[in-house]
């Protein structure tokens, strides 16, 4: 006989997956991106240790705990932003299509641009008013603006190399220490 069960009925045993979803998130664009740059760095490092599935895992052979409820929580959010930037430059990928001065724009707008060369930056056009903040209509607008309607001057020139990998740095770091401190975790029923 098989037993309806009704949403009011309690039901038993350890809480399952999914172990994170972050689809319905105000940071959920800028968490894919930053997942998807991470992802494709860690992919360039040869590390014998990494268990890229639960199949992995169980293949190794090894035992141990995946304490999500616990493992998110505790995660630094300085601390691990900082490792991950670090890896991701370290990694040495070359990313393609990457529009630097959006980048940069980024690095201005939620002030990370310090000792980044200012020629390769975006600068104010206007000098009243409050400054510009990442919560300006230019930067939650359109991604394609006319230059003419821009509240920034185009930077004087493109990022050498170095400044470039300083860049991503930032965004990445900046980026990820937002996501982790604007997340709240949610596990059997408690946030």
């Amino acid at each position: 006989m098989i037993k309806e069960i009704s949403q009011s009925e309690e039901t038993f045993g350890p809480p399952a997956r999914p172990v994170g979803n972050g689809n319905n998130t105000q940071d959920s664009q800028l968490s894919w991106i930053l997942a998807t740059i991470c992802d494709k760095a860690a992919d360039s490092l040869e590390n014998p240790s990494e268990c890229l599935s639960t199949e992995d895992t169980v293949h190794d052979q090894c035992c141990f705990s995946l304490d999500v409820k616990a493992m998110y929580p505790s995660l630094d959010p300085k601390e691990t932003s900082d490792i991950c930037a670090r890896e991701v430059v370290r990694s040495g990928v070359f990313f393609t299509a990457i529009n630097w001065e959006e980048m940069a724009l980024f690095l201005v707008l939620n002030g990370q641009q310090d000792e980044i060369s200012k020629e390769c930056l975006p600068s104010t056009k206007y000098n009243s008013g409050p400054a510009p903040s990442i919560t300006t209509a230019e930067a939650i607008g359109p991604i394609t603006r006319k230059p003419e309607d821009s509240k920034f001057n185009t930077p004087v020139c493109l990022p050498s190399e170095d400044e470039k990998r300083e860049i991503m740095f930032r965004v990445v770091r900046y980026g990820i220490l937002m996501v982790m401190r604007s997340h709240t975790y949610k596990w059997n029923k408690e946030y």
